[in-house]
């Protein structure tokens, strides 16, 4: 700024000089141009500086031939003498100047409060820049609550005036939040709320505030919600439970509102038939642990288990919390059956968590709804007729009014085929009709048949022979790819090059005939892969297939696929790592079963280093490859007999503890070859049992025993599970195993026991064993005795009972006590700053806490202090507690 000023005074006496000189007035005759005295422009008024008459006439000037924004240079105003055709011209030189003010933000205020904050704000200046000056407002009131206007004004006679009318806001002090709503995810466990929000100023946030528990004394959890054009949104994802929430803002907070958050669980089973079931969950499921027969217990009719065998397990595509259970067709329902489907806890949700609990669904199966056509289509010769349920009888079939011959594909089979004879069914409309169709629920003879006729309606069939096409082509794995047809088809001839060179190929049939799967092999001098190649692209040659249905045959037809070579060695699924019984009869036979994503080979037992809890190295006797029977992958089961017991009530089981299994390089390899990189495997054998279990607590004194009689978990010396007198355990209190993780011991503080009488303890239900076991619910509340009283006693005053005697008070009755020096040890008493020997002790007569203490004579107007010892005090409670050292009262009359 001082730049500024300079160049202002300095330009202010160039004025000067320049005014001194009489103007230099020249004329052109023949331009009839007149040149008036230079100037300069001040405070941006241009007007101001130009000349208004000429020889008696009025100028009239081009202004737009001076730019205001042009500093530091003569510019030349032109104009003309109106009436006498002369040209007249100026020079001038425009000075810096005020030009606009610019306001930073937009100017709210709290009604009632004061304007203030806005009498300083950014003027524009013609040289470009902007400069923080004081202004004069007018207008502003915070009286009422609205959207106003109110003035600014910039005035400096050096630089000039600019005024700026601007829009202003008078909101109410307090934030207000309204119209709170709120939705829970289960899926995603996400908590989602929303609410209007009114006076929000600047700088001002609203949270969303969650108590874990619906407990206002624990620490919240808190997320900043976003809050823009009124509307508020946040959203949270939380553990499971029952919880609330409130919106916050500084003061202002919203009424509690309460939520769930589901732990994974079991909405519904239901049969939809006699063969298929639908499991719901509230949550997309982990597919692995989903469709592991082994987390299903399905009985019929209070029989024993149903078989593996007997059902199958799949995750729906389109919907993941939905498992679709399909009966075998020999343990199809009938009407009437009873059922027990049990969905167990082991199975995991997306996010990998277990069920909260085991659920079991018990139910009468009863269907009676008739089956029902879905869709009439040509298959080959003939027709085929897709039902809704399986169907076990059909009366009467007639196509176009003529009886036909028709056959259900088996007795659990949703189809009917319908015979077009030996040359199909000509081009043309048709009518199906069907009567007398029994379905599965039925198939016993049990409860009324379902006899019902359907008409399918008008169709057309315009061409009866198709020939079967190829639809696509893809990648199985690392040598494999497979062709699938539009229809079932005979073996196709397929060859397959590689630049050109034939490969060996080896075509096989799958259970469906509508797909083929080809092996792929080296050639003599073709390889499949190349050194270095980890993707070929294949040319293939499809032909010499027929539809099995009408033998027609297809086109031949050319087809690329690229298949990639695996070069990723195999991975353990650690989560599903479990120790298991490989003994089918009563002799337990217990190994290490470690899960791989993938079909392994070749074990090096060697490679393989089993340590136990202790660190010691205990030798492998055995590992073997066996396959997974619920899903691709293959297992290593490892076996030690070092680690198993001989004592135990069935020889062969593994001895509880923690075990590691450290798998070197090159243990197993996958069926391409790579080896499985070096890794560390953890297993945990827990003892005890996994149903509810008891435990009886005591106390002596300030110390809590816990005997499980079973391994626990770090949740039985997590204090937060405990609480005394419904009260949380006092500050200072320690827990800890006591020589084994059966026994916990729990310490109160000294000081935390105010009175010895029995006390209730509650235990939570959080505390677990390692076995996954929980306490009984006897066990979670029960009165304990033993714990004693360890506060100690503390002088709280004294009072001068005679000029020899002082009484004291303590805050506790005390212990029975006789005379003796030992008790007056325990006391100082001054009078006037000296001591006076205490001769005597004995109780006091008002109360049990009181004691009287004899001294020498003394003056009772004199100030007399009583002290306790520093140490060594033997006055004590009726639990021994002695008086609190160092504590000093001054007596009163």
């Amino acid at each position: 700024m001082a730049k500024k000023k300079q160049f202002v005074t300095a330009a202010a006496a160039f004025a000067v000089a320049a005014s001194a000189v009489a103007p230099a007035i020249t004329a052109d005759a023949a331009m009839k141009t007149v040149r008036l005295s230079s100037d300069y422009v001040r405070v941006g008024d241009l007007d101001a500086t130009l000349d208004k008459t000429y020889n008696g006439g009025e100028i009239y000037w081009y202004k737009s031939s001076v730019d205001l924004n042009k500093l530091g240079v003569f510019q030349t105003a032109k104009g003309f003498v109106k009436g006498q055709g002369i040209r007249v011209e100026k020079r001038v030189r425009v000075l810096n100047h005020a030009q606009e003010i610019k306001p930073t933000s937009e100017f709210v205020f709290e009604q009632g409060v004061p304007v203030s904050g806005i009498r300083v704000q950014p003027v524009l200046f013609a040289d470009g820049n902007e400069y923080l000056k004081p202004l004069s407002v007018a207008g502003f009131n915070t009286d009422k609550v609205g959207e106003f206007e109110g003035t600014l004004t910039y005035a400096n006679r050096a630089y000039g005036v600019v005024t700026k009318t601007v829009k202003y806001k008078v909101v109410k002090s307090e934030v207000e939040i309204s119209n709170v709503s709120s939705s829970v995810d289960q899926a995603t466990e996400v908590l989602s709320v929303t609410a209007d929000v009114k006076n929000l100023k600047d700088g001002e946030k609203v949270e969303l505030v969650v108590y874990p528990g619906k407990d206002m004394s624990a620490t919240p959890i808190k997320e900043e919600a976003m809050v823009k054009d009124g509307k508020l949104t946040v959203s949270k994802k939380l553990p499971a439970g029952m919880h609330s929430f409130q919106l916050v803002s500084g003061d202002v907070k919203t009424e509690v509102m309460n939520f769930t958050i589901e732990a994974p669980m079991v909405k519904e089973v239901k049969a939809i038939n006699g063969k298929d079931h639908v499991v719901e969950f509230n949550k997309a499921v982990d597919e692995i642990t989903a469709e592991n027969k082994a987390n299903y217990e399905i009985s019929v009719n209070n029989a024993a288990a149903l078989l593996a065998a007997d059902y199958t397990v799949t995750v729906d595509e389109k919907d993941p919390t939905k498992v679709h259970i399909t009966l075998a067709d020999g343990s199809a329902l009938s009407n009437g059956a009873y059922v027990s489907v049990k969905v167990k806890k082991a199975i995991l949700d997306k996010n990998l968590k277990p069920l909260a609990d085991d659920y079991t669904k018990t139910f009468t199966f009863v269907d009676n709804s008739a089956a029902t056509i879905e869709k009439v289509e040509v298959d080959g010769n003939d027709l085929k007729v897709t039902f809704n349920d399986y169907i076990s009888a059909v009366g009467l079939v007639k196509v176009n009014g003529a009886v036909k011959a028709a056959t259900a594909a088996s007795p659990y089979s949703k189809e009917l085929v319908i015979s077009g004879g030996a040359t199909g069914l000509a081009n043309g409309a048709y009518t199906v009709q069907i009567a007398n169709v029994e379905d599965i629920a039925n198939v016993n003879g049990v409860g009324s048949t379902n006899l019902t006729t359907f008409t399918s309606g008008n169709f057309t069939i315009s061409d009866v022979t198709v020939a079967p096409m190829v639809s696509k082509v893809e990648k199985v794995d690392e040598d494999t790819f497979k062709i699938t047809f539009n229809k079932g088809v005979t073996a196709p001839t397929v060859t397959t090059k590689k630049n050109g060179l034939s490969l060996d190929t080896t075509v096989n049939a799958t259970a469906d005939a509508k797909v083929w799967e080809v092996d792929v092999a080296d050639n003599g001098g073709v390889l499949l892969y190349n050194a270095g190649e980890t993707s070929v692209n294949l040319a293939l040659n499809i032909s010499a297939f027929k539809a099995t249905s009408d033998n027609v045959v297809g086109d031949a037809v050319n087809q690329s696929v690229t298949l990639s070579k695996d070069t990723a060695g195999p991975v353990v699924e650690t989560r599903f790592n479990e120790i298991v019984d490989i003994d089918a009869g009563a002799t337990v036979d217990e190994v290490f079963n470690i899960k791989f994503n993938e079909e392994i080979q070749n074990v090096v037992p060697a490679n393989i280093i089993l340590t136990d809890k202790d660190g010691i190295r205990r030798a492998v006797t055995n590992a073997t490859i066996v396959n997974d029977a619920n899903s691709n992958a293959t297992i290593l089961q490892v076996k030690s007999t070092a680690i198993q017991s001989s004592t135990a009530p069935t020889t062969g089981s593994i001895l509880a503890g923690t075990y590691t299994l450290s798998l070197g390089a090159g243990t197993v390899e996958d069926m391409a070859g790579n080896d499985l990189s070096s890794t560390t495997v953890s297993f945990t054998k827990a003892t005890g049992t996994t149903t509810d279990f008891a435990v009886t607590a005591t106390a002596a004194g300030n110390v809590i025993t816990l005997p499980f009689g079973t391994p626990m978990t770090n949740s039985a010396i997590d204090l937060s599970n405990y609480k005394l007198d419904n009260k949380a355990l006092p500050a200072g209190t320690i827990a800890y195993f006591d020589g084994s993780k059966e026994d916990v011991t729990i310490e109160l503080p000294a000081g935390s026991i105010a009175r010895s009488q029995d006390a209730v303890l509650t235990v939570s239900s959080n505390v677990v064993s390692e076995a996954g076991a929980k306490l009984d619910t006897a066990s979670r509340n029960q009165v304990i005795s033993g714990l004693l009283d360890n506060v100690k006693p503390t002088l709280v005053s004294a009072k001068k009972l005679t000029s020899t005697t002082v009484e004291v008070t303590f805050s506790e009755n005390l212990d029975t006590f006789t005379d003796g020096s030992t008790f007056q040890d325990d006391y100082i008493v001054k009078v006037n700053g000296v001591n006076f020997t205490v001769s005597a002790v004995a109780d006091g007569t008002a109360s049990d806490n009181k004691v009287v203490l004899s001294v020498p004579a003394y003056n009772v107007d004199q100030t007399l202090t009583v002290t306790m010892a520093d140490s060594n005090i033997t006055i004590a409670d009726a639990e021994g507690n002695t008086a609190v050292a160092k504590t000093s009262v001054t007596a009163t009359k």
